[in-house]
């Protein structure tokens, strides 16, 4: 077993490379390294790096022995193309926000809680395990802020959005599963993103990296079984149904009249001349259409559509990352901005102590450099 930081060299050093020949690589002589190697001095923080960079190794682990409780695995729907590269730069920013979010609230504890168990790999039985949680309610799981708050307290995976995304994202901070959205006042869309990152997250496409082009596929399959399920879709006479049925259906399913099309269709399901038209029009024209029996169904007074819109919409943390974070600002061991970016307040408008200016803290003087002495997202980098 690999007990020191040599040892874990020795190991990670591939059969058809010599230490002579890695010496150089990582800047150092073959003595240099030979003798760090057997324990005769100590690696230099540089050294290990290279060496980490090398042989494409965590430096966490390689220092530590360990699996970095920090380390990011990143799936990512690939809605760009390969001229729009600014688009990505700037999702990794937004990404490399929220991360260091989760890093700074839990930076005490050392790890962010973990998830639950492993997601089932069938949707149909992920789906029914949330329905059996909320026996009784009067939501359905097409409510996005319904199914956002059931998928977090009972699956124990994070939903966080954010209105500067351009694409939708999952990955895993250690092991605590987050699926990361583009806000929209589509809620259909927001569901539909929901469950195709669950998918990645319960097909197990974080191993590492980004997700390859081949993983959307299956995660797509996985949304459409997950919200529209083929068995359930084929017991509906949707050759009997009306129109305003079938707005009302597509309603409480939480899907667009798009996913819909490629559903019936990948079923062979016939249907009624309203249904084919009703599947032409836009989600958005269709539901204000029928606003009405929309609103009766509710029991609301208000405006659901609105409603389900305004759900969807601006910044989105999970409460357990906002308390964290303002408990450790309100004791002085955490940036204010870091809370104020997940609130989407400006800074003034929190409440936390301003460290003595004669004698700031060992906490503040600290959060410049953190990120500075980790490579915590080093592997967005890794194209």
């Amino acid at each position: 077993m690999a007990t020191t930081i040599g040892d874990r060299v020795r190991d990670s050093i591939p059969a058809h490379v010599s230490q002579r020949r890695l010496a150089p690589e990582v800047g150092m002589t073959h003595d240099a390294l030979s003798r760090a190697i057997n324990g005769q001095r100590h690696f230099s923080a540089v050294e290990l790096a290279e060496i980490a960079g090398r042989l494409g190794l965590d430096t966490h682990w390689l220092i530590t022995g360990e699996h970095d409780p920090f380390k990011v695995r990143l799936a990512a729907r690939h809605l760009w193309t390969q001229s729009s590269a600014g688009q990505e730069l700037n999702d990794d920013k937004v990404i490399n926000r929220v991360v260091e979010a989760y890093r700074v609230a839990y930076d005490d504890v050392g790890h962010v809680p973990s998830s639950a168990a492993p997601l089932p790999s069938d949707p149909v039985e992920l789906r029914n395990r949330l329905a059996d949680a909320d026996s009784g309610s009067a939501d359905s799981i097409g409510n996005v802020r319904f199914l956002a708050d059931r998928i977090q307290d009972v699956l124990s995976v994070d939903i966080v959005r954010d209105p500067d995304l351009q694409t939708d994202y999952s990955f895993r901070i250690g092991d605590h599963a987050v699926v990361l959205l583009r806000s929209t006042a589509f809620w259909f869309r927001a569901n539909w993103s929901i469950a195709h990152e669950l998918g990645h997250l319960a097909l197990g496409h974080h191993v590492s990296g980004r997700t390859a082009v081949a993983d959307e596929e299956p995660a797509n399959a996985f949304a459409a079984e997950f919200l529209l399920p083929a068995e359930e879709i084929r017991a509906i006479d949707w050759q009997r149904m009306s129109r305003p049925d079938f707005a009302l259906w597509l309603w409480n399913a939480g899907v667009s009249t798009a996913a819909m099309r490629t559903r019936f269709e990948r079923l062979d399901i016939i249907f009624s001349d309203d249904v084919r038209d009703a599947i032409q029009e836009p989600t958005p024209k269709l539901m204000r259409a029928y606003v009405g029996l929309i609103r009766h169904q509710a029991h609301s007074h208000g405006d659901p559509i609105w409603e389900r819109e305004n759900a969807t919409t601006g910044r989105r943390f999970p409460e357990h990352v906002v308390t964290a974070l303002t408990e450790r600002v309100e004791s002085g061991k955490a940036d204010p901005h870091v809370l104020a970016w997940v609130r989407e307040v400006p800074v003034d408008d929190l409440d936390w102590p301003e460290p003595d200016i004669d004698a700031p803290s060992d906490e503040y003087a600290g959060l410049s450099s953190r990120a500075k002495r980790t490579d915590w997202f080093g592997l967005l980098s890794a194209r």
